[in-house]
């Protein structure tokens, strides 16, 4: 079982690496930075509020839905982040590229994965053709967090599947 579990960590050091050195460009350099605000609070809290201001019947909906997968995959992502206290990879690795503001919160699971993720699955219900748009968006935020340094990839997994799960249920509910 050890066995297993250090042929996984390797693996994930591995891709960790490949998309935090060997990905590396300027292009990317100055995108990312940019495209990682789109899963932060302001951004997501931020569009989901104006679909429900400025919405028309289905859209208010669908933006009180995106509101709630927000909120509630906010608190879980806060609670497993206080209960599992893992160390973001800058600061347990070597040889990390890291752009930007260092996050001080722990590293497991990635809140701006779980965010776009949430967001992005909730207009999916409402809307299926915005999937087009908002899953590449959501994809790309998980990947800015490894390309940053600030996550390793079983936390944007983690999020990724935190958020979806959080809009399905709550699409469910409502």
């Amino acid at each position: 079982m050890q066995h297993c579990a250090s042929i996984v960590k390797n693996i994930e050091a591995m891709t960790f690496y490949f998309i935090n050195h060997k990905l590396k460009c300027r292009t990317l350099d100055a995108a990312m930075p940019r495209i990682t605000h789109m899963g932060n609070a302001f951004f997501t809290i931020g569009l989901a509020l104006s679909i429900i201001f400025f919405g028309k019947n289905d859209a208010k909906v669908a933006g009180w839905q995106s509101l709630a997968a927000l909120v509630s995959s906010h608190c879980l992502v806060q609670l497993l982040k206080l209960l599992l206290r893992r160390m973001r990879p800058f600061a347990a690795l070597k040889d990390v590229n890291i752009l930007g503001k260092l996050p001080k919160d722990p590293s497991f699971p990635s809140g701006h994965s779980t965010a776009s993720f949430a967001l992005a699955t909730s207009l999916t219900l409402y809307w299926p053709a915005v999937a087009a748009i908002s899953m590449p968006t959501a994809v790309l935020v998980a990947l800015s967090r490894v390309y940053l340094g600030y996550h390793y990839p079983s936390d944007i997994i983690a999020g990724t599947l935190l958020g979806i799960i959080s809009a399905l249920g709550i699409g469910w509910i409502i």
